[in-house]
């Protein structure tokens, strides 16, 4: 018996950095905001996310409904995977999509404490 080394896939490699770059950019903006005592930019950012909110929650909601149509193409790429695995992925896939959406509701939208 042969081991081999895991490692990760090229795609996740390639965005390792960025998505470290990116973080670290908003970091160093939120912490730059707070040292210098700018309470206007606060409310300025804020007032931006407010009326970005709709968008970003359409968005946020076309990347389930795209998970919920690829998800069996994803599933099929799972070769190493035994049968029964990804059958049980398929069967799956409405009940992650559907806790998804609750999630988006719930956390994002705050739907039933938004309505009192």
């Amino acid at each position: 018996m042969t081991v081999r080394e895991l490692r990760p896939p090229q795609r996740a490699r390639r965005l390792a950095r960025p998505v470290a770059v990116g973080v670290a950019l908003v970091a160093f903006v939120v912490l730059a905001l707070f040292a210098f005592g700018t309470y206007d930019e606060w409310a300025t950012v804020h007032r931006g996310v407010r009326h970005l909110k709709p968008y970003l929650v359409a968005l946020q909601c076309l990347a389930i409904a795209a998970l919920w149509f690829a998800w069996p193409w994803l599933v099929r790429r799972l070769t190493r995977w035994p049968d029964d695995a990804r059958a049980a992925l398929l069967a799956a896939r409405h009940r992650i999509c559907a806790g998804l959406i609750v999630i988006e509701l719930v956390v994002v939208l705050g739907v039933p404490f938004s309505l009192f």
